[in-house]
This record gives C-alpha cells, structure tokens and sequence, in this order.
C-alpha cells in the first residue's frame, strides 16, 4: 500500500523522541596546561604553560580576579597556615572564548616548633630548688602548648604551666633520686620538640657544692668557696689545673662528650689538700628537626604515594626513622628507616582516608614529628560482563573472552571515598568513538557512588594485539561547596582477550508483534561460522536449532559457513521468556561456539546472545516493515567513496514488500538515524547504507549552499534496485550548541541532494530538544545528501509540507471517500508495528 510523506514523517517523529543526539561541540579557548607550584615561608608561586590559541589568562586568587594577565605565573604572599587557591582559564580575543578553567589549592607549609632553653640535666641538693623555664623557636608565630611527664606535679610543692613550660620544684628533705623527666611543645599543626633530661637531687652534707650550665659544646662549673682554701686544684678530664683561685671553669666539648671535674681546695698555709668534690656532666644534646614531609597528600586512586623527608640537627647526628603507615604491610609499599622514604604503590582497593605519621629520632633523646594525611578520594570498580541464560531468564555475568560482533557489556562503579564533595566527569573511548557522560552523574557526596552499564558489539577496528580494550578518561574535582578545592585526572584501560572469531548468531529482525490464534510472520535466524584462522571440528549450539548443533569438520580462513531457519513467534512467548531490562516481554536465545585452531590445536569456544522484544496484537498481521534488520559492514553495497573520506558507514539489510513503508534504524552514523521509502517491487535482503563523510562527496561537483553542517551518501539495494525506490524519507539530529554558534535558528537547516546541482529538499523539523534540533526531509530516491545552515529572508508562506498534505488530503478525500476504514486499519497496523520498533531502539540506547 502507499503511504503519504506527511505519514512517514508522524511515524519517524515517534522515533527521534527515543534516540538521543551527539555531544554538543566546544570551541573555547585552549585550557591552560601543566599547573605546578612551589612555597616557601609565607608564600606560593603557581606557574602554568599557555593552551592552544591562548592570548591572555583569566586568574583568580583567593576570588581575587586579575584579567587579561599574560605572564605564566602568580606569585601570592600569605600568612602562616593559609591558602592559597587559585582558578586560572585561558582567553582568546579574537573569538571572545574563554576555556574551562583550572584549578589548585595549595597551604603555606608548617614551620616546625623547636624547643629551646632545656638542659640534658640538672644537679641540685636536697633544699633548692629546680626551675626551668623553656623556650621554643617557631617562625610561624604559632602559639606552643607545653608538657611534661615530670612525676613531681603531683607533689605540691612542684608546679607545671602548659603555657609557658615552667617547672617549679622545691626540693626537701628524702627527695635524694635520679629522675628522669621530658618536656615538649607542639605548635598545634603536627610539630612536635621534645627533650629528655636528668635531675639529680643529691644530699645536703654540708661540703662544697658544684653546680654547671651548658650549652652548645661547653659546661661551665662553679662551685663555693671550700673552707680555709686559698686555692684549687681541678682536673677537666684528667687535664690538671693547680693553683686556681677562679670558682668556676668554662670547657668546650664534642657533641654528646662527658665533661668530667675534679675539684679540691688548698691551704697554702697548712699545706693542706681537702677532700676532692667531683661531678660529671654531657655536653647537652641539639635537638633533630624533620622536613619535607606535608600534613597532606591528594592521591589517585592508580599511583605512587612517594614521600622523602629530611631533617636538620646541629650535631650532625645520623637520625633514625619510623612511621605507623599501615601500608608497610603491604608487598606494593615499602619505607627505609635509614633514609625515611615511604613509596606505596597505589591500587583500586587502597581508596579511603589515612592518617598517619613519620618522625625521626637521633637516638640521643631529640624526637621530631609531623603527622599527615594521605586522601585516595575515588574508588572505581570495572569490568567485562556477558549475558548468560539461566532458566530461561537473562542474567549478566563476568566476560572472560569475546570476539568480532558480540554483545558485551561493562559494569563501573565509582565511589567517592575522599572527605569533600566530588564532582565527576567520565569519558568513554571505545569502538573508535568517545562518550561524554558527565551530564548524567550527579555530584557525589562522601561515601556515595554511581554505577551503570554499558551494552554494545565488539567492533573489529577496535581489536588490538588479540585485545579488545576499553578506556575510561576520569576527571574528578573535589568541592567544598563554595569552590573546587583539587582536580586531577586519571585514564583507565581494561582489555578483554579476543578469539579469532566473528559474530555467530543473527535474526532478521529486532521485535515481532504476535496475534492471538494466527500465524505472524517467523523470525528467520542465520548461523553463520567464520573466523579469521583455519579451524577445525567447529561447533555452533542453539537450542533454537531443529537439529541443536551445526557442525563443520574443517573451516577455513574467512570462508564464512552458514544456515538458516525459522522460529514461529506465538504469544506463548509473552510468558515463557524473561529478559534481564524491564521490557515486558522477549526471546532470549544463545548460540555455543567451540572449535580448535588447526595450527595449534587449541580449543577456542565463545557465545553469541540474541534477543528479540515480542508485542501482542488481536488485528490481523501488519502489512508493513520496520526496525534495524541485520547490520554490519558487509553486503552488497560496496562503499562509493575513497576510504580516507569516509567517516563512518553502516549497512542494514532487511526485506521489503511492494508499496510498503520499509524503515530502517541506524546506530552508529550520526547524524543520521532513520531512511525509510518504498518500493515497487517486493525483494528479499535489501540492503541501505549511509556513508558519513569527512568532505564533499566525489559524485558532487560544487560545495553544497550555506554553513556546512555534514555531508553523507545514502544507497538502497543493488543492480538497479534503486530506481525501484520513492518516497525516501531521511530522519537526522543537528547540535544546537553548533548553531548557536553559527548564529544560526533551528528553522535555518537545509537539506540539499545532488541532482547534478545542489537541490533543496522538503523539511520539517519533528522535535526539538534541549541539546538537539531531529529533522525529517522527503528525499524521493537516494543520492549525496549535504546537511547545511541558510538564513532566508522572512516571508509568510505555507510549509511544502504542509501545503502537499492539504492538497493531497483533499484529493484522496474526494476519490477514495469509501475506502476510509481500510486505509484507517492499515495505518493503526503499521504504527503499531513502528512503536515495536521504537521500544527495541528504546531498550537499545536504555542500555547504552
């Protein structure tokens, strides 16, 4: 039967509202590159390479904004413990575009506390009094906060402020011991000095006291006059010194060097020796310091936490390292207490938060700290997955193989593991096209994930090295919610071994309306073995089969072997199947591959997965056609183009009947998604292609009028099948992003053929999106077609569309009054048959 074009384009308005349109194009400037920094005390230089066509930076410090700056660095001062935050996005003049911006926080880092003014010990008898009063050094200005395990607080007679260090101890009779004691001070952001010393509490005898003070590489002893002395005899480690009248002696020593006195007094008179007094003393121990190691760590959820640190200490010590990094249990993280360094390998299930700590001690009571944070804030889970039936049920399960042409899935998951809101921005890479999906991922907040899958075929091209492989481009940018505090990115591969063989199961069709107590149209299924190497004992089982196995004792190299047979859909089917998606009802059906290679033996075995959506209807059987057909890149249809001008090309093949809508659905060859006509004659395995071009096609002679949007071929069948064709109807998508750009409105896309000069065709447009404008252009047989941008001046005039519809309208009233039931159930058989096909496509791009 013969449908009107104003039909056709109803019946494809029903299709363009499920499939969805491209990414919008971005043509700002080039985002800068390779932001880095440097700090020092109280300061942060960022510096940056220019992107592409760059002329000037848009920089903001602290939401300071500074425009038009075309040095590559930003030198900020900041106060101790400050951030500095910094959003930079380059700026072309000439077009005004401004690219996305870039972005980095960095902390002035923490000057370590040293405390300062604490000797290694103290000697005093019992009565006096001890007191130290420390001080500390910290460049930040921090304020210390002392302690002290000193046991004499508890005594009420010694004292102890945290603020300012003092211990205060009164000694008194039986407080005779040797104690041993440490103060600290910390700053608060994870510094740490601590000293430990000795106070030695002797007895009051009543004979001559020796006292001493130290300091960097000297004691100095003093001591009472001794009774009816005149003079001293004193030895500084063997060292002797008579005749001294001097109460003190000063002496220099080596780091950690005992200084050792002997002191008596003489009597010239008598000539008198008295008793020796004798003490020994250590030159007092510099405390160690540690550097380079920050208080925090933003790492990937794939790499190296790598820290070295350092350390200063005035006598030269060799320091000893340790930390409570509980990675060092791990076989892929490793640290070095001689020289401190921390590597740790990363993996995907090492995501989370780690607070940990490194410090180093020079074993002579001097211990420095700092404690730190390591922040993994992205965890991510992906694999391979297959369909697999169980009980006549669909269920996904883990892909161990593939090959050209099967059905295969990913699973990813993607958790925010980190301590701030991330937002997320996904990209795809596979199958020779990219996938933005970053509008559909809502921003994670901590400890929250986002997981889909992904569905589609195994494309050849994308098949490397017996590797199919599969990429991720992740960029994550962490917000506390006032700005982006951090953004990095990562590229995530995963590969599935490919065997040499190609897609082993098709149907001639993607849905099958079935009718109660009648006999619909059966599903022709083709079994088809081929592969790319010589194998032998080939087997192909489906349960669907008469005979279950189709066997082949040899096969050879791409000599493809095959068969056919049909499957008689009834509506027992709408019960009996069950398909893993929510569409109510499907065949689900799965062919068993398994063969050896003949040079090697090795057995080789894989599944095809075949799945068919199945709708009821209590009207007789639809006279029209619709839906995918197979697909691929074979056929009949050579390509009609040079190939390095050929973008992308798909070919769908189904059979066709004598003035009947025949539709045909495209998956991969955007912009164009539907081309229906009919035809004179019914035929079987007709084939359509449409060939996506990078230029102008070599059958045009001129470039097509107007703001270039795309070109492309269509052709239907073979050997003259083409004059065969009227009616053709091509449906297709255009990026609004694109013309807004051109400045152009949706009402300004033309469709142009080649007739031996570019000619307009009919347009309308049938839906209109947020991010897509989807047109329809009766084409009436197929040719190369350019898609282009045109302004003409406003006139009021009657759509061609419509005014065709009107006129025709009116005509078929007056001629076929008496025909209105006949046409009117025809109609309600092939929409019905069209919205089948709609719900494949809907279920198709669902799991895209």
């Amino acid at each position: 039967m013969y449908f009107k074009k104003e039909r056709i384009v109803a019946l494809l308005t029903i299709l363009i509202i499920v499939i969805s349109g491209a990414k919008a194009a971005d043509d700002t400037a080039g985002r800068p590159e390779h932001l880095d920094y440097t700090t020092g005390n109280f300061w942060v230089n960022y510096t940056w390479s220019a992107g592409a066509n760059t002329d000037s930076f848009n920089v903001s410090i602290n939401g300071n904004w500074s425009n038009g700056s075309t040095t590559l660095f930003k030198n900020i001062t900041a106060s101790p413990h400050g951030w500095a935050n910094i959003s930079i996005a380059g700026y072309n003049s000439t077009s005004g575009q401004l690219s996305g911006f870039e972005y980095m926080s960095t902390r002035i880092p923490n000057n370590p506390v040293t405390l300062t003014n604490v000797q290694s010990s103290y000697l005093l008898y019992e009565g006096q009094t001890l007191y130290i009063r420390p001080g500390y050094t910290d460049a930040d200005g921090d304020k210390g906060t002392f302690a002290t395990n000193a046991a004499c607080i508890t005594n009420a007679k010694c004292t102890f402020n945290t603020s300012t260090g003092v211990v205060s101890w009164k000694t008194s009779g039986g407080d005779k011991n040797i104690y041993n004691w440490q103060i600290n001070v910390t700053d608060g952001y994870g510094s740490i000095s601590q000293w430990k010393f000795t106070v030695t509490v002797n007895p009051n005898t009543g004979r001559p006291k020796l006292a001493y003070t130290t300091d960097n590489f000297w004691v100095n002893y003093t001591w009472s006059a001794f009774l009816d002395a005149d003079s001293y005899n004193v030895s500084i480690n063997g060292t002797w010194s008579n005749g001294s009248t001097e109460l003190f002696k000063n002496t220099r020593g080596s780091p950690h060097s005992w200084v050792n006195i002997s002191v008596a007094g003489y009597n010239s008179t008598s000539g008198q020796l008295s008793d020796f007094e004798y003490m020994s003393t250590r030159v007092p121990n510099n405390p160690i310091t540690l550097t380079n190691v920050s208080d925090r760590y933003l790492l990937n959820e794939v790499g190296t936490l790598y820290i070295s640190p350092t350390y200063t200490d005035a006598d030269s010590d060799k320091g000893v390292f340790a930390t409570n990094a509980a990675c060092v249990a791990d076989a892929k993280c490793t640290f070095n207490p001689s020289t401190g360094v921390l590597s740790w390998t990363i993996g995907q299930q090492n995501s989370g938060i780690y607070n940990w700590y490194i410090n180093v001690t020079d074993r002579y009571g001097s211990v420095s700290t700092q404690d730190f944070k390591v922040i993994i804030p992205l965890d991510h889970m992906i694999n391979f997955i297959q369909p697999a039936i169980v009980n006549d049920s669909e269920q996904w399960v883990d892909a161990r193989v593939g090959h050209v042409g099967k059905l295969i899935g990913v699973n990813a998951t993607f958790k925010n593991t980190g301590e701030e809101s991330l937002v997320l921005m996904i990209t795809e890479i596979y199958n020779n096209s990219r996938n933005d999906l970053s509008s559909s991922i809502p921003p994670l907040a901590i400890n929250k994930s986002f997981s889909y899958r992904k569905v589609f075929e195994i494309n050849s091209t994308e098949v490397k090295g017996g590797l199919f492989n599969f990429t991720f481009e992740i960029e994550a940018k962490g917000s506390n919610g006032r700005e982006f505090t951090y953004r990095y990115t990562n590229t995530t591969t995963i590969s599935l071994p490919v065997i040499p063989i190609y897609k082993m199961k098709r149907a001639n069709a993607d849905a099958v309306l079935v009718s109660q107590g009648r006999n619909t149209p059966p599903i022709i299924y083709t079994l088809e073995a081929n592969s790319s190497v010589n194998l032998i004992n080939v087997s192909i089982y489906d349960p669907f089969y008469p005979d279950k196995y189709f066997n082949i004792s040899k096969l050879e190299a791409n000599k493809p072997r095959s068969i056919n047979y049909t499957y008689q859909a009834t509506t027992n089917d709408l019960s009996s199947k069950k398909c893993d998606e929510p569409f109510p009802y499907c065949i689900i059906n799965q062919a068993t591959f398994t063969g050896r290679i003949e040079s090697s033996g090795k057995l080789i075995n894989d599944t095809d997965y075949v799945e068919i959506l199945v709708g009821s209807i209590s009207s007789p059987a639809s006279s029209s056609r619709g839906g995918g057909g197979s697909g691929g890149g074979g056929g009949g249809i050579p390509p009609s183009e040079d190939y390095n001008n050929i973008e992308k090309r798909e070919l769908r093949e189904m059979d066709v009947f004598s003035r009947t809508s025949s539709v045909y659905t495209f998956k991969s060859v955007d912009p164009v998604m539907v081309v229906s006509f009919e035809s004179s004659t019914s035929e079987n395995g007709i084939a359509v292609a449409v060939e996506i071009l990078k230029n102008r096609s070599k059958h045009a002679g001129t470039d097509a009028p107007g703001k270039l949007y795309k070109y492309f071929n269509v052709y239907a069948g073979t050997s003259g099948f083409g004059k065969k064709v009227s009616n053709g109807v091509v449906a297709y998508s255009v990026n609004n992003s694109w013309l807004e750009k051109n400045g152009l409105d949706p009402e300004d896309i033309r469709m142009y053929k080649w007739q031996g000069s570019w000619v307009e065709k009919d347009t309308d447009i049938v839906e209109r999106r947020r991010n897509q404008t989807y047109y329809a252009s009766l084409v009436g047989n197929f040719s190369s077609f350019a898609i282009a941008g045109l302004k003409k001046p406003e006139v009021i005039s009657v759509s061609p569309l419509m005014n065709d519809t009107l006129n025709e309208s009116n005509a078929t009233q007056s001629a076929n009054s008496g025909s209105n039931l006949t046409v009117g159930l025809s109609l309600v058989m092939l929409v019905m048959a069209i919205v089948g096909i709609v719900s494949v496509y809907y279920y198709y791009f669902r799991k895209k």
